[in-house]
């Protein structure tokens, strides 16, 4: 793997940035770009205070580095140090659920009680880059920790967990069926 790999890729047909947290709040952080456009997720599990959604599948792409700016939206992915170091800020609305979504509804869908979140998150790798396994593209998984805080507006919880940040694309071939939602 080479520095460049955690940046996007010119030429890439798709591609996909994930945090996946465990911990008190597990949960994701997700952004894929594909077909000129963007697509934008948070989900975490506030357990006993719900569950906490900001998703958009429509997004303009970034116009530098990995900011997201639309109606609602503000996020930043930002690699500090490759491979060990990344910083996530969000400022947006999203909704509060009672309940998991099911799993096969579109997140645009989904109906709550809409709210500001935002976060401020860090997380530093645990491990090395490791391969994702051979299959429609390129990628990598690297074991961390995040830190930060999660905050709507009228609450605050303190994040410190494992989790595993993935960064994969495609480059040559058409993207899977639904690609902006997910993984090929």
């Amino acid at each position: 793997m080479r520095t460049a790999d955690e940046a996007a890729h010119p030429g890439a047909r798709l591609e996909q940035w994930e945090l996946t947290m465990g911990g008190a709040f597990p949960g994701r952080v997700r952004l894929t770009l594909g077909a000129g456009g963007a697509a934008f997720l948070v989900d975490v599990d506030l357990g006993a205070d719900g569950r906490l959604v900001v998703a958009d599948e429509d997004v303009p792409p970034p116009r530098a580095g990995l900011d997201l700016r639309a109606d609602g939206l503000w996020t930043s992915l930002c690699c500090e140090t490759p491979f060990e170091h990344w910083t996530f800020g969000l400022e947006a609305f999203g909704l509060r659920l009672d309940d998991p979504p099911p799993p096969d509804v579109r997140w645009s869908d989904l109906v709550g009680d809409r709210l500001a979140v935002g976060y401020d998150l860090e997380w530093e790798a645990t491990g090395a880059p490791t391969p994702l396994p051979a299959g429609d593209g390129d990628g990598y998984r690297i074991a961390g920790r995040v830190v930060g805080e999660l905050m709507t507006v009228h609450d605050r919880w303190e994040v410190a967990a494992e989790a595993v940040w993935e960064h994969w694309w495609v480059v040559r071939g058409a993207p899977a069926q639904g690609a902006l939602s997910g993984h090929p």
